[in-house]
């Protein structure tokens, strides 16, 4: 039985019994040869004896050749052993100095990026292999990497997860090695975000909903085993839970919205868990018919108090910010909550409809103003892709306000070197060109065009 990307495999097999087929909907397992999807007739590698390295920078180990029957694969973990130890090291070190602070609400040396991944790539091969693809392929200048490099490490780091994925299905996850608490998932979960990341970085929209549909099959997965009590493993679901509520802001294919992860919020420290709790609920319900059973000044209570517990989740790492950071992340979830109430007016349609004017114009002339108040803006910018897309979704024959969003998601993109952010900008102008002021419904068709738009 194969399931569809509609719906996780975890949910549609539970109640007949069957386990999940393997890593994401693209592949079928049958002797570990993927019969669909990009590597359809390729074996799949052994990958018993990967399960770690030396903690120093040394090359990857080779994974029992005789049984690696890819081409790609070997190419790509041979590139990946003959590289020197130093410049894998300085590939790991680019990635917790340049990549991770760009994945995070604040950055500082509490960034399980750094803290957790990192370590854990020195010793796994899969997620080592991941963080050397996104890595060479984001930094500039690199002349000491082959021809290649990036592509060739992350279908290799592809393969090696199918794998791994079979491998915990097969073990139906009672297996101390590849159990949750085992940290072997935990690796698994990393290395697909990272690998989506890496799509993003050359904004191939296709592979990086691929890689995030995996990794919410795997997270659903494990809900139906036992809730992550790890810290990384906490950490990565709340990461998954903000690309994928975010994400689904635009999408609009229900089976698909409405099985996104959502934060993990048995521990109090979890900025934007609130929020994204309450957005994700807006977008389900602008799927129903009775939209109006939410009044908007119940939902502008409700964004008042999560913007003011995530200011308390948030309390312990502001602390060690300069004055100067600690108003730009205010300011940063000030942005946040008048781009949701505005996010909220469109999608839902509660009130009357001068009501609903004037609540858009009041919470648009909120962002903008705060936009404009951030006395920093490339401390925060990597953060301000969603408010941003929805500041420009609102200012439509405003030719200052069009101007000042343009230049911002071009400096997004220049800043981070995440070529999809250039997408924010192409939609705008489109959207600004066209004589439907609906933005919904522009990006439906972006997205029946296997294009979505993804403002994160």
């Amino acid at each position: 039985m194969v399931v569809g990307e509609s719906s996780p495999p975890s949910n549609a097999l539970a109640t007949k019994g069957v386990e999940c087929p393997g890593y994401g909907p693209r592949f079928r397992w049958t002797n570990a040869i993927a019969v669909r999807g990009r590597f359809k007739g390729r074996g799949a590698p052994d990958v018993q004896n990967t399960q770690s390295l030396n903690l120093d920078p040394q090359p990857l180990q080779r994974v029992n050749d005789e049984t690696i029957c890819t081409p790609n694969y070997q190419f790509g973990l041979a590139l990946a052993q003959q590289l020197p130890p130093s410049t894998a090291q300085r590939l790991l070190e680019y990635y917790a100095a340049s990549i991770a602070p760009l994945m995070v609400w604040l950055d500082s040396d509490k960034n399980e990026y750094k803290r957790l991944v990192i370590p854990l790539a020195e010793k796994d091969v899969i997620l080592r292999l991941a963080v050397l693809t996104i890595s060479a392929e984001h930094i500039q200048d690199e002349d000491s990497l082959p021809p290649g490099f990036s592509q060739s490490t992350g279908e290799a780091a592809i393969l090696m997860i199918t794998e791994r994925v079979r491998q915990m299905t097969e073990h139906n996850m009672v297996d101390p090695q590849i159990d949750v608490n085992g940290g072997v998932t935990a690796n698994v979960l990393a290395a697909m975000l990272i690998l989506s990341n890496h799509s993003l970085v050359k904004s191939e929209l296709s592979h990086a909903q691929f890689h995030r549909q995996a990794a919410r099959i795997l997270m659903n997965s494990l809900a139906l085993k036992r809730p992550p009590d790890d810290d990384l493993t906490i950490f990565l679901k709340n990461q998954l839970a903000i690309y994928d509520v975010l994400c689904c802001t635009t999408l609009f294919n229900y089976e698909h919205v409405q099985h996104a992860i959502l934060p993990h919020l048995s521990q109090p420290d979890v900025p934007f868990g609130d929020f994204l709790k309450i957005l994700h609920q807006i977008t389900l319900t602008s799927f129903s018919s009775a939209k109006h059973g939410r009044q908007m000044e119940n939902l502008e209570a409700e964004f008042k108090l999560a913007s003011g517990s995530t200011l308390l989740a948030a309390g312990t790492l502001t602390q060690t910010l300069t004055a100067l950071h600690r108003r730009g992340f205010i300011r940063l979830v000030q942005a946040y909550h008048h781009a949701g109430i505005l996010y909220a007016l469109t999608r839902l349609s509660t009130s009357s409809e001068n009501d609903e004017e004037r609540q858009m114009v009041l919470h648009a002339d909120e962002l903008f103003k705060v936009l404009d108040q951030f006395e920093d803006m490339n401390e925060v910018l990597h953060n301000l892709a969603w408010p941003l897309f929805i500041a420009g979704t609102s200012c439509r024959g405003d030719k200052d306000r069009m101007g000042f969003i343009s230049g911002l998601c071009q400096r997004l993109s220049a800043n981070t070197r995440f070529e999809h952010y250039t997408n924010i900008s192409i939609f705008l102008q489109e959207l600004w060109q066209s004589s439907n002021s609906d933005w919904t419904l522009l990006a439906r068709q972006w997205e029946q065009k296997g294009t979505p738009i993804i403002a994160v």
